[in-house]
C-alpha cells in the first residue's frame, strides 16, 4: 500500500475546475403582493443617458483655455437601472448547483508519469477524508450563510430596509429567511435554514445529482417610484465622457429606435453577473493568521487577495500553492484543510512552471510503501 507523496514543487500543470455552478441574477420589478410571480413578466431595464454632473477632484481640475477658469461642470454620459413607477419592491434570482468535488480535479501534467500519479492520489485521498468527516459541512455552512444573508446583494442589501430570502430545490421550499437576521461578520451558530442548504451542498459534493437550487431575494426599500437600484458594473477603458457601464443579460438587449429622442436608451435587463455572486458567496475565509487582528472574512483566493482591502493576507506555507503540495500530512478539519476545500470549491490554475518543477525534483519526497 502507498502512502500520497508530499510535494515541494508542484506539477507543471495542475487545475481544478469550478465546485460551485452559479448563474447570472437578473433583476425584476416586484408588482403588487410578494406570493405572486408578476414579477417575471416586469424585468428592470438598464437605461443610458445624460447628465450634468461637477467635477469631483480636489486639484488638478482642468482649466478652460479659453477662459482661464477651472471647469466646474462634468458632462457625461451614464447608464442606471431604476424600478418602473408601480413597483413595490424588486426581485432577484440566480441558481447554484454544487458539483462533485471528487471530479473537481481538471488537469493534473507533469513531466514525469510518476509525479502526475502520485499528485491525483494525493488529491484523491484528501477529497475521501474530507467527505468522510464533519469538514465538508463546515465549509457548506459557511456558503450557506453567506446565500441566506444576501451578501451578494452587495449595495442592494447595503440599501434595503427589508431583504427575504427563499431557496427552493424544484419546487420544494428549502429555506426561507429574513436576511437582515443573518450574520455576514462570523459563521458561528448555524440555524435550522443553513443547515438545510448545507445538507443539501454536502450530498451534492459527495456525488449525487439533481441537488441545484434557486435563490430568491425579495427587497423592500421603505421608499416607492422610480428608485435606482444596483447590478453589476463592466470594466471599460476610460472613454472622455463615459461615466459608467452596467451589466446587462445577455439576450436581453432591445431594438434601439434611432428616430427616437437620444435622451434616453433602454439598453437591456439588469443583472449581477455570476462571478460577483460567486466572490460574495465564497467571502468564508476567516483562517488566515491575521484574522484576529482583521476581524473580515475575506474571500477564498490562492494567496488570500482581498480587494476591499488591498492585500495579500496568505503568503509563504499559507498558500494555496503549498497546501496543495503537502495535502498528505493536513486534516481536512483543520484550518488549512478547510481553506484548501474551499479551495478546490472555487477552482484555479496552480501549477508551477516545467523550470521550476525539474529544479525541485530532487527536493520532492518519494512516495512510501
Amino acid at each position: 500500500m502507498t502512502t500520497p507523496t508530499t510535494f515541494k514543487q508542484l506539477p507543471a500543470v495542475l487545475s481544478f475546475q469550478r465546485g460551485l455552478l452559479v448563474t447570472d441574477a437578473p433583476f425584476y420589478n416586484l408588482i403588487g403582493e410578494r406570493e405572486t410571480d408578476y414579477f417575471r413578466d416586469a424585468p428592470v431595464r438598464v437605461i443610458r443617458h445624460g447628465i450634468r454632473a461637477t467635477q469631483n477632484v480636489s486639484e488638478g481640475a482642468k482649466t478652460s483655455e479659453k477662459t482661464g477658469t477651472r471647469d466646474v461642470a462634468n458632462i457625461q454620459q451614464t447608464e442606471s437601472a431604476k424600478l418602473r413607477q408601480d413597483a413595490t419592491g424588486l426581485v432577484v434570482e440566480f441558481s447554484l448547483r454544487p458539483l462533485e468535488l471528487a471530479r473537481t480535479l481538471h488537469a493534473c501534467g507533469s513531466g514525469k508519469a510518476e509525479i502526475r500519479r502520485a499528485m491525483r492520489e494525493s488529491v484523491d485521498d484528501f477529497i475521501a477524508r474530507a467527505l468522510d468527516s464533519e469538514a465538508v459541512m463546515n465549509v457548506s455552512l459557511r456558503y450557506a450563510r453567506n446565500v441566506l444573508n444576501g451578501r451578494w446583494l452587495w449595495r442592494n442589501r447595503i440599501v434595503a430596509d427589508s431583504v427575504a430570502i427563499q431557496v427552493f430545490g424544484g419546487d420544494e421550499s428549502i429555506a426561507e429567511v429574513d436576511a437582515l437576521t443573518v450574520p455576514t461578520d462570523h459563521f458561528d451558530e448555524p440555524s435550522d435554514a443553513e443547515r438545510a442548504v448545507a445538507r443539501r451542498m454536502v450530498e451534492a459534493f459527495g456525488g449525487k445529482r439533481g441537488l441545484g437550487m434557486t435563490v430568491r431575494a425579495t427587497l423592500e426599500f421603505g421608499a416607492t417610484g422610480v428608485l435606482e437600484v444596483y447590478p453589476s458594473q463592466n470594466y471599460v477603458e476610460r472613454v472622455k465622457g463615459y461615466a459608467r457601464s452596467l451589466y446587462k443579460l445577455p439576450g436581453s438587449s432591445v431594438r434601439i429606435d434611432r428616430d427616437a429622442p437620444p435622451d434616453i436608451i433602454e439598453l437591456g435587463t439588469a443583472a449581477l453577473r455570476d462571478q460577483k455572486i460567486g466572490n460574495a458567496l465564497r467571502t468564508i475565509d476567516t483562517w488566515y493568521d491575521d484574522y484576529p487582528n482583521v476581524l473580515r472574512a475575506i474571500p477564498v483566493e490562492p494567496r488570500g487577495a482581498s480587494l476591499d482591502l488591498l492585500e495579500f493576507f496568505r503568503s509563504g506555507q499559507t498558500s494555496a500553492f503549498k497546501l496543495l503540495g503537502r495535502l498528505a500530512e493536513i486534516d481536512p478539519e483543520s484550518d488549512d484543510g478547510l481553506f484548501v476545500i474551499a479551495t478546490m470549491i472555487r477552482g484555479g490554475v496552480f501549477g508551477e512552471s516545467e523550470k521550476e518543477e525539474k529544479q525541485a525534483a530532487g527536493k520532492t519526497a518519494d512516495t512510501e510503501s
